[in-house]
C-alpha cells in the first residue's frame, strides 16, 4: 500500500527535515512512498532517497488557485497512493481532507505546527474551517500529533478523540556525516576573540527573540566579549527586534545571518559557545534534538513541547520562564562559564539516539499506516 506525504513547501525547516527522515526510513524498510509539495520552491538541502518520487504542484507562486485545485484533483485521482498524509499547515490539511473524500482515499493529518486558536471571519471560510479542520475526528481515520503537548491543546479545544502522537525524528547518520572539523575551526577563528551565541529560528514572536535581546543587554554589562548570531528567515517580529537593537545600542554585538543550508548550519551549532532555544510556542522542534545529539552548549525553554524531552528540569540549562530576561541571562552565564557537564551531554546524546533517530520513528509510522 503506497502512501503520499503532502506538504506545503520543501524549504529547510524542522517539519521538512523530519518529513525527509521519516520517508527515507520508511523507504529503507521496503514501504512505497511519494511526496507532493504544494509550492514550487525546491530546496536541495532536503534530501530524499533518489527512488522516492517528489511532485511539485505549482510552477509559480502566482498560479491561479482554481487551476491548482484542478491539478490537485487530477493528482489524487491518478495517484496509486491509497493513503494521504497532509502536513505543514492547516490549509494543506483542509485541501487533503476534501480531496480524499471525493476521491475515496484514506487521510491521516499530521499536526507538526502550532496550536491555531483563531477562526476565519468570512462565513464561507468559517464553514470550511469547521467542517474540514475543527471536526477532524469525524472524517479522518486518525490524526498524528508530533508531541503530547500539541495533542493536548487540540484535543481539549477541538475534541479530536482519534489523535495519536509520534515524535519528530532526526537523521542521525546525515547529522553525523555533516560535521566538518575544518568548517567548525573556520567559524571559531572568525570570532576568535568573542563568545559565539547562536539564536536559531525564524524571527517570529513565537521564537521570542526579544527576551533573548533583553538578556543579552544584561550580559553586555558583564564585560564579556560576544557576538549574538541570529540565523533564520525574516518573520513577524523583525521590525520590533531591530528597533530594540537600535534603541539599546546593541548593533556591534549582533549579526543577522540568512538561512544557512541545513548540513552547514549543524556545524554552526557545534562551533557556538552557546545556543539559545527560547521559543514560547513550539510543538516539539527538531532543533532541540539536533543540539542534544551534537552535545552542544545550549539553553532551552521548558514552556513548550520541549519539556517532554528535558530529562531533568534542574540541569541548569533549562529556562522555566521564557519571558523572564534575567532568568535567561542566568542560564546564559551558567553555560558560558562551562558549568554544563559533559556527562549530561552524553546522557542527552544517548537519549536522542535511542528514541528519536529516524529508523525508530519510521517504524511507528509504518505501524500506524498499516493499522488504519
Amino acid at each position: 500500500m503506497k502512501t503520499c506525504f503532502f506538504i506545503n513547501r520543501l524549504l529547510s525547516g524542522g517539519a521538512q527535515n523530519t518529513l525527509a527522515a521519516i520517508v527515507n526510513g520508511m523507504y529503507e524498510k521496503g514501504e512505497k512512498v511519494e511526496i507532493l509539495a504544494f509550492e514550487p520552491r525546491k530546496n536541495k538541502d532536503i534530501t530524499f532517497n533518489k527512488n522516492i518520487k517528489v511532485t511539485y504542484l505549482c510552477k509559480s507562486k502566482d498560479e491561479n488557485f482554481l487551476k491548482i485545485i484542478f491539478k490537485l484533483i487530477i493528482f489524487f485521482l491518478k495517484s496509486n497512493s491509497k493513503i494521504f498524509v497532509p502536513t505543514g499547515d492547516a490549509g494543506i490539511i483542509i485541501l487533503s481532507r476534501f480531496l480524499s473524500l471525493i476521491t475515496n482515499k484514506k487521510n491521516i493529518p499530521w499536526i507538526q505546527f502550532h496550536f491555531i486558536n483563531s477562526k476565519p471571519k468570512n462565513l464561507l471560510k468559517k464553514i470550511i474551517w469547521n467542517i474540514f479542520f475543527v471536526n477532524l475526528n469525524i472524517l479522518d481515520h486518525k490524526v498524528i500529533f508530533c508531541s503530547k503537548y500539541i495533542k493536548k491543546l487540540y484535543v481539549e479545544n477541538f475534541n479530536w478523540k482519534k489523535g495519536k502522537f509520534i515524535y519528530q525524528a532526526i537523521d542521525t547518520d546525515l547529522i553525523s556525516d555533516s560535521i566538518k572539523i575544518k568548517l567548525i575551526r573556520k567559524i571559531k577563528n572568525k570570532y576568535k576573540n568573542e563568545k559565539i551565541i547562536l539564536a536559531p529560528g525564524r524571527i517570529d514572536k513565537d521564537k521570542n527573540h526579544l527576551s533573548i535581546l533583553k538578556a543579552i543587554n544584561i550580559l553586555k554589562k558583564d564585560n564579556i566579549k560576544f557576538k549574538l548570531l541570529m540565523i533564520g528567515e525574516k518573520g513577524n517580529s523583525l521590525k520590533e527586534v531591530k528597533s530594540y537593537i537600535l534603541k539599546n545600542k546593541l548593533n556591534k554585538n549582533i549579526r543577522f545571518i540568512p538561512l544557512i543550508k541545513f548540513q552547514k548550519f549543524l556545524n554552526w551549532l557545534v562551533a557556538a559557545d552557546l545556543v539559545v532555544l527560547n521559543s514560547s510556542q513550539e510543538p516539539i522542534g527538531g532543533i532541540a534534538f539536533e543540539n542534544m545529539f551534537l552535545k552542544t552548549n545550549y539553553i532551552i525553554s521548558y514552556q513548550t513541547g520541549w519539556k517532554e524531552i528535558i530529562q531533568n528540569k534542574k540541569d541548569g540549562n533549562v529556562i522555566t520562564d521564557t519571558f523572564n530576561d534575567f532568568e535567561i541571562y542566568k542560564r546564559m552565564k551558567f553555560v558560558l562559564n562551562k558549568k554544563y557537564k559533559s556527562n549530561l551531554k552524553n546522557k542527552n546524546y544517548k537519549f536522542i539516539y535511542k528514541n528519536f533517530n529516524y529508523r525508530e520513528i519510521s517504524k511507528k509510522w509504518i505501524y500506524e499506516i498499516k493499522n488504519i
